[in-house]
């Protein structure tokens, strides 16, 4: 798919999908690719506009490779799990992205609760395996620490004791 092709793709897409509706009037979002090639999607008085070119006065600005922005207006795809594999880059805010994630909610019709269940799933796991390698690092901080003397009340301890 060219990205003329995307930008038309997702053009028709969100046409079709006047049912949209967003908790403030205004959301303007940029599509790039890695080749400066974009286009924009603004949100504008409960109305969706999409356009071939770059908008200055953007929230939320997205730039991926072309295969991961067919994925993301697709739905094989998650914002947030394409952000944190580092598959894409995102500016704006957090509120103004969620925003756009509703968006493209609507568009994409990507069974949310499998792929939060998975991205959840996922992240459970990273955090376990950093809690190991923490634990991991302390237990052998403390066994390589070479025996200290504590002066406690002037007495001497030694550690070992």
């Amino acid at each position: 798919m060219t990205f003329q092709n995307l930008y038309e793709f997702v053009q028709k897409q969100l046409e079709s999908h006047q049912e949209i509706c967003l908790e403030n009037d205004f959301l303007a979002v940029n599509i790039k690719d890695l080749f400066d090639n974009a286009f924009y999607i603004l949100w504008n008085d409960r109305k969706i506009t999409v356009a071939p070119y770059f908008y200055q006065d953007y929230q939320v600005c997205i730039t991926a490779s072309q295969r991961t922005l067919e994925l993301l207006f697709s739905e094989r795809q998650y914002l947030f799990s394409a952000y944190l594999n580092k598959e894409l880059k995102v500016q704006g805010t957090f509120e103004d992205v969620m925003k756009f994630q509703k968006i493209l909610s609507y568009i994409t019709k990507d069974n949310s609760m499998a792929v939060q269940e998975t991205l959840i799933s996922d992240l459970i796991t990273k955090q376990d395996m950093l809690i190991e390698a923490v634990h991991l690092m302390l237990v052998n901080s403390l066994t390589d620490l070479p025996e200290k003397t504590i002066l406690s009340s002037g007495k001497k301890i030694s550690s070992n004791s």
